[in-house]
């Protein structure tokens, strides 16, 4: 009597132990110590995406991508050596050739004489924890880039300003006191009125480098009014026509590292114009939507053809751009063709996030 109700008690707690097995959101693999899977629960099939009669019967490289399956062979030989495998990090594949990132815990499954027969495997799915990981450090990767370029920005502003200025005030009195000089000797007259203009187009270049390189623009003035007042200068400054088109934003406004992003690589697609595109007139288009920002720059200048750009060296300044967008989050794409303009589009989240996919 008493037997029959330990063995119905036995039955009873198996099933039990089964149900809990079966019903567990974390995928649970039993297999052979020479890889063949025997059971697959109802997590694991959540998990990877087959059933159990699609999965059990077949090895377990089922889900092991080709370039993990070494990793595999380790793993089965430390099972047989009666090792216990806790918490390692990994990647496996689903049905659909997904790449997910898994927690494992392997333990080996011994028989009633204590002989290792097999192994136990427990999987948790933890890509939405790494890439959460990884958003968080790529914005404070983002954040403390931001940061350094603004200040490495504000160090060059003082030099140009405090030495470079100084000489070029000491250039232009020493070429008034050379004026007198030459009244009477127009070639050296012509000579020092060239240089003068000279020194006068240098100070223009120098105080426009110093007011452009304002590390503190965005922040007090707000994206929006800091370009405008950047374009504006920008056209009158050389003689192009910039049209600015904003729209506000329609919740929060993106973060100042964003803001503070978009502004710079504003700057240098305006000075990519200037410097190669021989354009006429531009168009700035700073679209706001709820959780992104959009610039577009568009010229009509001369164009180019992307696929060539991209195999020189500094393409336009364009790589380094496109790197720094997908830092924060976003992506920049180039459209151009010889003869028919450029437009540079570069689209970012409002808040920096994990790695977007660059457009050059």
């Amino acid at each position: 009597m008493t037997s029959e109700a330990g063995s119905f008690d036995d039955a009873a707690l198996l099933a039990r132990l089964a149900a809990i097995v079966d019903s567990s959101d974390d995928a649970i693999v039993g297999k052979t110590l020479d890889g063949v899977i025997t059971s697959w629960n109802r997590g694991a099939q959540e998990t990877f995406g087959y059933s159990s009669a699609e999965a059990i019967g077949q090895h377990i490289f089922l889900i092991i991508p080709i370039d993990r399956r070494a990793e595999e062979e380790d793993v089965l030989a430390r099972l047989r050596r009666g090792e216990k495998i806790d918490h390692f990090e990994t990647v496996r594949q689903t049905k659909d050739g997904r790449r997910i990132t898994v927690s494992l815990t392997v333990s080996p499954i011994r028989d009633a004489t204590g002989r290792i027969v097999g192994a136990s495997k427990v999987a948790r799915d933890i890509t939405q924890n790494v890439i959460a990981h990884e958003a968080i450090r790529r914005a404070q990767l983002f954040n403390s880039l931001v940061l350094a370029q603004e200040d490495e920005r504000r160090r060059i502003a003082r030099e140009l300003h405090d030495q470079l200025g100084q000489h070029m005030t000491a250039l232009r009195m020493t070429l008034e006191t050379l004026k007198p000089l030459a009244v009477d000797r127009p070639e050296v007259a012509s000579q020092v009125q060239a240089l003068q203009d000279l020194a006068g187009q240098l100070d223009r270049d120098i105080a426009f480098r110093v007011w452009e390189l304002r590390p503190d623009v965005v922040e007090k003035l707000g994206l929006g009014d800091a370009l405008t007042d950047y374009v504006s200068m920008w056209s009158k400054r050389f003689g192009i026509d910039a049209r600015l088109h904003l729209t506000p934003p329609p919740g929060e406004p993106p973060s100042l590292e964003t803001a503070t992003t978009v502004y710079r690589l504003a700057q240098e697609a305006l000075n990519n114009v200037v410097k190669h595109a021989r354009s006429k007139r531009v168009d700035i288009i700073l679209d706001h939507a709820p959780e992104s920002v959009a610039l577009i720059v568009e010229d009509n200048g001369v164009g180019f053809d992307p696929s060539a750009i991209e195999s020189t060296t500094g393409g336009f300044g364009l790589i380094g751009m496109r790197d720094r967008a997908a830092l924060a989050g976003g992506n920049l794409q180039i459209e151009s063709a010889v003869g028919r303009g450029t437009t540079v589009i570069v689209r970012l989240p409002t808040k920096a996030g994990p790695t977007g996919a660059g457009g050059r």
